[in-house]
């Protein structure tokens, strides 16, 4: 076809007879109170049919790319995003270059699917496509090839979508984590219409996105409810943002598919919010951290060990201990590393036995308990004095679920430097408050008697979080749980809480609790801050404070809390 047929054709229904899908968008009329931006989010132009998991567009695809094009808006700005892959990327390239949009164009990770597919369920959706292919492809008209690749798509579709909020394995982010992709992109440029320093009203913006079926199908199945069918190539939908007309109003934003509208509320889409994010802010911490960290063994026979961070510039003499909660490693004080790296503090993560999975489990080192885990927290602090060279009183404990009350044992003879405690303020005087029915304490031992391990799973760091707006978090951090917790009886439990409010009379302390914490009320930390004279603050977080997208408020505290000390105040 050339040029002056395919500009012919670009008004007329004999297009679809040949090429199929054309794209047709929204058409936008300026508003003088207000800023639009439209995100048009497009499966890339039709592929060649291989076995391969990357293939070049076809004749039909270079079209559907430059249809895509020739269809824009007029606009006051004009920018392309696209997936890390070559059709993506062509794709934006022909309709930029088809109405010489002249737009800038760049790379972004959030529309990729190679990166949060294992190889090995890629491995499986492409087999549900070999095996409808015959041995040599060729031999299929360009009719066959189209209905077999459509059949494959949508069995493939099929499949994915059937784990709905969970993972097709463990190194496969859920439909849902993949609809928060689109999300993410939708709430950046959400925030960035609120800058009336950028957009100016009674302007139009519009960003073209080159993405794959997944990422499109995910978000319009999280958004549209039973929306469950394959994305054609060159296919795709339109989000209309528009400014606020009022401080009293919020944005407005208008999902526009297949002809149809349908009112998004911004506060709510549907999706794992920021839950992508998450996952690229971990790979950036453990990149940096990686470069200030240091392993330490401190028994070989019970498997504890120590993580060291030292800052390049160190600003405090202080020493910031983490103690992780029942069933976690250190890598649960991730975020906690690295905002006091960043502070120049140096911080140790202790991992209890059983917690790392490389080492051994407690069934094949004996009996081990709580009162077992409070000597190596002992050890690890002998450690850090004797070996490290670090003084007690500057030592400051900071422990978190089991690790406070690990913690609050170690600290009670008025020793270290400070002891902190997140989400586990729990002592001798607090305990009877749990509240626990006494059938439940009688199960809680009969089992517990049994076995001196507990096996934590994704369900339990699933309940910890219950309570953070971000959810599927369990997902993410997931390698923060380890293999085995040590378990007692509620007796043994009760004895292992052997901390009084006379325990501590120089000690400073201080309680963080989260005000959607399921498992320790608020109310029970605050009667043990009460007790123990120590400070008290609450955050808006979960369980998991170490690990909820609002850890820094804890940390923030800490760190005026641990300034305070070394001004002398308590």
């Amino acid at each position: 076809m050339n040029e002056s047929t395919f500009k012919r054709r670009l008004n007329k229904d004999e297009w679809s007879n040949d090429y199929g899908y054309l794209f047709e968008g929204k058409k936008l009329e300026r508003e003088k109170d207000r800023a639009i931006i439209k995100l048009t989010f497009i499966r890339h132009g039709e592929k060649e049919l291989t076995n391969s998991s990357e293939t070049a567009l076809t004749r039909r695809g270079i079209f559907e790319a430059a249809v895509v094009g020739a269809k824009r808006d007029k606009k006051d700005t004009f920018s392309i995003n696209y997936s890390p892959t070559d059709r993506t990327k062509l794709t934006g390239e022909i309709a930029n270059l088809s109405e010489k949009l002249e737009g800038e164009m760049k790379e972004e990770a959030l529309l990729g699917v190679k990166n949060v597919f294992s190889k090995e369920y890629l491995k499986q959706l492409l087999d549900i496509k070999r095996k409808m292919l015959p041995s040599d492809a060729s031999i299929l008209s360009s009719e066959e090839a189209r209905r077999v690749d459509e059949e494959a798509a949508r069995l493939q579709m099929q499949e994915y979508f059937s784990h709905g909020s969970a993972m097709p394995d463990e190194k496969t982010i859920s439909p849902d984590e993949m609809a928060g992709k689109i999300e993410t992109i939708i709430r950046r440029y959400v925030g960035d219409l609120q800058d009336t320093q950028k957009y100016a009203l009674n302007s139009i913006h519009e960003v073209l996105n080159v993405t794959h079926d997944f990422v499109v199908a995910s978000f319009l199945k999280k958004a549209l409810g039973e929306y469950g069918e394959t994305i054609k190539p060159g296919e795709g939908f339109e989000v209309i943002i528009k400014s606020a007309k009022s401080e009293n109003e919020d944005v407005e934003l208008i999902l526009f598919f297949r002809a149809k509208e349908y009112k998004l509320d911004p506060q709510d889409l549907g999706c794992s919010v920021d839950i992508i994010q998450e996952m690229h802010h971990k790979e950036e911490m453990q990149n940096t951290l990686a470069a200030h960290k240091e392993l330490i063994n401190i028994d070989d026979l019970s498997g504890t060990s120590v993580e060291l961070y030292s800052p390049s510039q160190q600003k405090s003499d202080k020493l910031l201990l983490f103690i992780p909660g029942s069933g976690l490693n250190a890598q649960s004080g991730l975020k906690f590393y690295d905002h006091f790296l960043q502070a120049g503090y140096r911080t140790a993560g202790i991992n209890l036995p059983g917690t790392l999975k490389t080492r051994l489990a407690h069934q094949e080192l004996g009996e081990m308990d709580l009162a077992a885990y409070t000597q190596e927290v002992e050890k690890t602090l002998k450690h850090l004095e004797n070996e490290i060279g670090v003084k007690a009183k500057n030592i400051v404990i900071v422990g978190h679920s089991l690790g406070a009350m690990l913690g609050l044992q170690a600290a009670k003879n008025d020793k270290y430097g400070a002891i902190i405690l997140l989400a586990g303020g729990i002592i001798k005087d607090t305990l009877k408050k749990l509240a626990i029915p006494p059938e439940k304490i009688q199960s809680f031992s009969e089992q517990a008697n049994k076995k001196s391990v507990l096996s934590r799973t994704e369900n339990d760091l699933k309940r910890w979080f219950n309570g953070e707006k971000v959810m599927g978090l369990e997902s993410v951090y997931k390698d923060c749980l380890g293999k085995d917790s040590a378990q007692a009886s509620y007796d043994a439990y009760t004895k292992a809480v052997d901390v009084h409010q006379d325990d501590f009379i120089e000690t400073p302390g201080l309680i963080i609790t989260g005000r959607n914490d399921q498992s320790i009320s608020v109310k029970l930390n605050q009667d043990t801050a009460e007790k123990l004279n120590f400070k008290f603050r609450t955050i808006d977080s979960s369980h998991m404070i170490p690990l909820s997208p609002n850890a820094h408020q804890a940390f923030e505290s800490i760190e005026r809390f641990v300034k305070s000390i070394n001004k002398g105040e308590k």
